[in-house]
């Protein structure tokens, strides 16, 4: 069972996976015809590759403290998407993977922000320097 500071590093690890995330939606530039092209497919199986361990990192984290940041971030639907890329990873579905970078990504980074910042505000400087230092 994961700890209080693995479970807010875990969130810290999700924030940063919807940074690359977000990154990559920048260079479609809001366009779904550009990120289905053959040549994008490395891009786009990046992506589903993020939101797929952004579903693992979900796993790991104690069901008691996923009760209690639930106000905030929908986990069955994450581990829905998760588990709809696992069982399903030879029919790419370009439209789920779009659907989570232009329309949820920036909520899920927002919320687990307001996670690390609200309910937990010392901890978010750690987790930076942390990360910074590895």
């Amino acid at each position: 069972m994961a700890n209080l500071h693995q479970n807010l590093t875990t969130i810290f690890y999700i924030m940063k996976y919807c940074e690359k995330i977000k990154k990559i939606a920048m260079v479609f530039e809001n366009d779904f015809s550009k990120f289905v092209l053959k040549e994008n497919f490395p891009q786009c199986n990046m992506c589903a590759f993020y939101v797929f361990q952004i579903g693992e990192l979900f796993d790991e984290m104690s069901d008691n403290f996923k009760k209690n940041v639930n106000k905030y971030i929908p986990w069955e639907k994450i581990n829905g998407v998760k588990c709809k890329i696992e069982q399903d990873y030879d029919n790419f579905d370009f439209e789920l993977i779009w659907t989570v970078m232009t329309q949820n990504i920036d909520r899920l980074y927002n919320s687990c922000r307001n996670i690390l910042e609200v309910e937990y505000p010392d901890y978010i400087k750690k987790l930076e320097e942390e990360f910074n230092s590895l």
